[in-house]
């Protein structure tokens, strides 16, 4: 039988919290369920590394085991010469050796050879275990070196701090099964600095746009200033590898993307938020509960497509609370408009069936005072949507395009409401 007790951790990254995935087993070697099991957590953290750098094999975030001698002697950035195996060299020659390629031409025009702890090329350009390929791996830390370890908390999950950048963490979990006490450990890479300020992002004064205030002025004051924000965040069933392959496995996490989404959310303070690709499970887990802390109310669509682990994604809308009052809610299903246009062809309505929506909702602004839903001169209509994104298909983006438009003038024309039109239009 296999372990009783299996643990895999995220790499670890300043300020995003860690939270392991465990799978425990019985005597029988059956799947035990976690929510029942007596389990003790210990996080420990380890002394800083000699070397604080990772891999420099795009999509590599390991810590470093070996240096290339030949990019220390060339110009070459330091933190490009470290790999963590040959394995990730060999996966990344075809652009690396091209950083040192002079320093390999006076290498074989002199005929010098490198001593055993160093690295010599004499091959020329092509496959690198053709050459005569030796490491420099002192001073690197190499895992299994003695280690002092540091106690910092018995919670099941962590927050890594800037205390711990630079440093190993280590997870014991005791588990009291009817086997008795069982334990497993595991040590994380090097934790990470936590990421850098998000880059400014550009905003649309629309007062130079509309020819007349969303929301009239009350009282003869001012006209109310509204913030509206529209993001596509990126559902976790479509942050992948195949699509997103210069971005590290850790930094497509939804622990480590979810928190930044947040973050940069925040500085925005807007009034009004559209978001587009909102995977169904993360409205009801994350984006509504923290949302609503900060004074949001939220809807959410998702669309009419099935998946193979029933996750869905879809769009949402959330307004300041203070701000807003919701007075109507609608959707746009653009399976149900296909279906419904007379006359169709089946294979014309089979292609117009990618299961996209559209949100559409009445507000009333009511921070200017006044009881809710008193004062139409307060109201706006809110849609936001998410158009197909396959470039394949420009006919069914025009026709959803098209179709949105059509309801949402019949919609605000007849009862003369201001229009917010919000989405990714592909």
């Amino acid at each position: 039988m296999g372990r009783a007790i299996s643990l895999r951790l995220d790499q670890p990254v300043e300020g995003i919290t860690l939270t392991p995935w465990i799978l425990l087993r019985d005597a029988e070697g059956n799947h035990h369920p976690n929510a029942d099991a007596p389990l003790q957590f210990t996080w420990s953290r380890g002394a800083a590394r000699v070397c604080h750098r990772t891999c420099a094999a795009p999509g590599c975030s390991k810590r470093p085991e070996l240096q290339c001698v030949l990019c220390l002697e060339s110009s070459v950035p330091l933190h490009q010469s470290f790999f963590c195996s040959t394995t990730c060299l060999n996966n990344n020659w075809t652009y690396h050796h091209l950083l040192h390629k002079p320093q390999i031409a006076s290498v074989l025009s002199s005929g010098r050879r490198k001593a055993s702890a160093s690295v010599a090329c004499v091959g020329g350009f092509g496959d690198p275990n053709e050459c005569e390929t030796l490491w420099k791996t002192e001073g690197l830390g190499a895992p299994g070196s003695t280690q002092e370890w540091v106690q910092i908390t018995k919670t099941k999950s962590y927050t890594p701090t800037a205390e711990d950048v630079n440093s190993i963490l280590k997870l014991e979990v005791l588990w009291h099964s009817d086997k008795g006490l069982l334990s497993e450990t595991i040590e994380t890479q090097v934790v990470l600095p936590g990421p850098p300020a998000f880059p400014d992002r550009t905003t649309i004064d629309c007062r130079t746009l509309v020819r007349k205030p969303m929301v009239k002025p009350t009282s003869g004051g001012p006209v109310p200033r509204l913030r509206v924000l529209s993001y596509n965040v990126l559902a976790e069933i479509y942050a992948v590898q195949s699509l997103y392959s210069y971005c590290p496995l850790w930094a497509l996490s939804w622990a480590f993307r979810s928190r930044n989404l947040l973050r940069e959310i925040d500085t925005y303070g807007a009034d009004l938020l559209c978001l587009q690709e909102v995977q169904a499970d993360h409205f009801d887990d994350f984006w509504s509960p923290e949302l609503t802390k900060r004074g949001y109310e939220g809807l959410f669509k998702q669309k009419q497509r099935e998946s193979g682990d029933g996750k869905v994604d879809g769009c949402a809308v959330f307004f300041k609370r203070d701000k807003f009052v919701l007075l109507e809610k609608y959707a746009i299903d653009f399976n149900d408009a296909a279906l419904a246009r007379p006359n169709a062809k089946q294979t014309a309505t089979q292609r117009l069936l990618k299961g996209n929506i559209a949100m559409v909702v009445v507000l009333e602004y009511i921070a200017g005072g006044g009881a809710a839903g008193s004062n139409p001169g307060q109201r706006l209509c809110l849609a936001n949507t998410h158009i197909f994104w396959d470039p394949d298909f420009p006919d069914v983006k025009l026709w959803q395009t098209h179709t949105l438009i059509q309801e949402l003038e019949k919609f605000v024309c007849a009862r003369d409401l201001p229009l917010l039109l919000c989405g990714d239009f592909n």
